[in-house]
């Protein structure tokens, strides 16, 4: 079995989800000719009190050889070649170099071969790899096809916290590569990409070897996998190419293509993603934290139909004092190159929270931007820039934004175009909810008038020309309580301390997400402490607040505000708890508990999560609860 056909068999195994199954049905191959024990066949040292690199390389000048790395800890210092036909396994096996400039394993080509025919068919499965000098890639492939890489760990542990300058992956002119459950940890920075995805252009963007013939990189997947620098990094200092996964060579005359990145997790990672060019792509389903920049900006860009959907990106504004630089520390933004302008992209159902600097930052033409959730960043939320043409923004909420540049708003629609785009304009922005919203024009020269209407909103600023940018049936939202209820707390002769006590509620006749206030005043007269709480009928505490000082004035006592899904026909119950201390004849007072409807999607995100505090919404009328009684202990109601 020394084909194509071996490889077929052994692709089945890679597809045992159970590492240890898996680790027994590559045992039974020891029967085939071509399985090679590194440590037993070829004298590796799996202890690491010797270089393996000459035993290791033994293994891999067998054709079409099944290569198994025993569990133990290998030390190579020398780049090994890889030929077609190979697949790599080696659960609990560790291989790590401290030789710098070099890459660990490299597909066997004498650089003449272009496009995909260099090497094809090569797997590597369930080993995990240490760099530990700043100049090392771990596995470079390049005029490749076929090409597996699945359940592998990539660690960089340089010492004195040095960034790594070179990749964990380097995918060069490849296709038909699969990269899954990997975890990609680096104690560091890198000065460029974990994975880059690229193309042989010249021998600057890769030496090791040609041709440099423009093979575009595609049918790439990226799945399941977790890129992470294990603890927060200062971001000031890192390159602006710190990036999980991106590439800086490719154009339009090498793109990349067809690449889905699905399912991933990146965590206090600079940028998520950051591609110079990219194309018929989908990025979908990930998960980032405390990540600077997510779909990260570069100036001359080309994304061509490329989605980017149903992500939740959540950045760092938190760890920036001053001002950023507002070209980075965007959640999603795409830039036009001049004669290739980035288009006919999709970004929808995406939640992108607390970025220093905008949310959304869109260019290019023919852009579908709709259903996303955007809240608390430095910036405006949703920005169109000036270099705009026939995009539709709709359906967003875009909340609690320009938390850093005041001068910002949540919506921001630049009209206008530039040299770089030969018209702009004729977008269409609507149905979207937000705060504020402003209208500018930039420039009036090769535009087509943009359509601005059916927004709620509370602010609006309008351009100084209607003629470009017309800006009109948007809905000002002027504010509600939605319901407001009072009673009176019962005095010390009536009501004993120490106890829970019922004083104010309401039903509300939807599910929806709102903004609840709940405050108890108390007289100057009581002497004690307060504490409020917040509780559903569902047996649910949703907060706790106790007055800070053990005598309130007439206007004093304890009072909070909090974020909540409120179910339809739910109470929601207004309590108090108070230890009288002395001070008067009584301890009479009001409640108040408001509440406000946020415009947020119940299906597209769990508002409770989110530091989300608008000042406008849509309302609908709640319903108070009568007759409620606080001299007695309250009795949830059952279901």
């Amino acid at each position: 079995m020394s084909d194509v056909k071996k490889f077929n068999v052994l692709g089945q195994i890679v597809d045992i989800k159970d590492v240890i199954a898996r680790e027994n049905a590559i045992k039974a191959l020891n029967k085939m000719s071509n399985f090679v024990n590194v440590v037993t066949d070829c004298g590796a040292d799996n202890t690491a009190q010797t270089d393996s690199t000459e035993a290791i390389k033994k293994a891999f000048d067998i054709q079409d050889a099944f290569i198994y790395f025993p569990k133990g800890n290998y030390l190579i210092s020398s780049s090994i070649k890889v030929k077609s036909n190979t697949y790599v396994f080696g659960y609990k096996a560790l291989i790590q170099s401290v030789t710098s400039n070099m890459v660990f394993f490299i597909n066997d080509s004498n650089g003449t071969l272009g496009g995909y025919d260099a090497n094809n068919f090569i797997t590597f499965d369930s080993l995990r790899f240490r760099s530990l000098r700043i100049n090392q890639t771990i596995i470079s492939m390049c005029h490749c096809s076929d090409i597996r890489i699945c359940d592998c760990t990539f660690e960089s542990r340089i010492a004195n916290n040095v960034k790594q300058d070179w990749h964990f992956l380097e995918i060069i002119s490849a296709k038909k590569v699969w990269i899954s459950n990997c975890v990609f940890d680096a104690l560091t920075s890198f000065s460029y990409e974990m994975i880059q995805l690229d193309a042989a252009t010249n021998y600057g963007s890769y030496q090791w070897f040609g041709p440099y013939d423009n093979s575009p990189s595609t049918e790439i997947t990226i799945e399941n996998c977790n890129f992470s620098h294990p603890e927060k990094i200062d971001y000031y200092t890192l390159s602006s190419e710190d990036t999980a996964i991106g590439n800086r060579n490719s154009n339009e005359s090498a793109p990349l293509y067809h690449v889905i990145i699905n399912n991933c997790q990146f965590n206090n990672i600079k940028n998520i993603f950051r591609f110079i060019n990219l194309n018929y792509s989908i990025i979908s389903n990930n998960v980032a934290n405390n990540c600077m920049s997510g779909f990260a900006f570069i100036a001359n860009q080309t994304i061509l139909s490329t989605q980017i959907i149903n992500n939740t990106f959540t950045g760092n504004r938190n760890d920036f004092v001053d001002k950023i630089d507002t070209a980075y520390g965007r959640g999603i933004s795409i830039g036009i190159k001049e004669n290739t302008p980035s288009s006919n992209n999709t970004i929808t159902g995406n939640i992108i929270d607390n970025f220093a600097s905008y949310g959304i930052f869109i260019n290019g033409k023919y852009t579908d931007i709709s259903n996303n959730i955007i809240t608390s960043c430095g910036y405006s939320g949703l920005y169109t820039d000036y270099d705009c043409f026939k995009c539709s923004i709709h359906d967003n909420t875009v909340l609690n934004n320009a938390i850093i540049d005041q001068e910002n708003h949540d919506i921001v629609v630049n009209h206008g175009a530039s040299s770089k785009l030969a018209e702009g304009g004729a977008n269409d922005i609507y149905n979207n909810k937000c705060d504020s919203i402003r209208g500018i024009l930039t420039n009036s020269d090769n535009t087509k008038k943009s359509r601005v209407y059916n927004n709620v909103y509370s602010s609006i600023e309008y351009p100084t020309n209607f003629e470009y940018l017309n800006m009109y049936g948007n809905i000002k939202y002027t504010g509600n309580s939605g319901y407001y209820y009072k009673s009176e707390v019962l005095d010390k002769n009536n009501t004993s301390n120490g106890s829970w006590h019922t004083i104010s509620a309401f039903i509300c006749d939807h599910t929806c997400f709102m903004i609840i206030t709940f405050v108890a005043t108390i007289n100057a007269n009581f002497e004690g402490a307060a504490t409020i709480r917040l509780r559903s009928g569902f047996n649910t505490i949703l907060a706790y607040q106790t007055s800070e000082s053990s005598k309130p004035s007439t206007s004093g006592g304890p009072t909070m505000t909090i974020i909540a899904k409120v179910n339809a026909n739910e109470a929601i119950y207004g309590e108090l708890f108070f230890v009288y201390g002395g001070g008067g004849p009584g301890i009479n007072g009001i409640s108040t508990l408001t509440a406000v409807e946020l415009p947020i999607p119940l299906g597209n995100a769990d508002a409770s999560s989110k530091s989300v505090l608008p000042t406008s919404s849509n309302i609908k009328l709640l319903k108070p609860i009568e007759n409620i009684k606080v001299n007695s202990e309250s009795v949830l109601p059952r279901k």
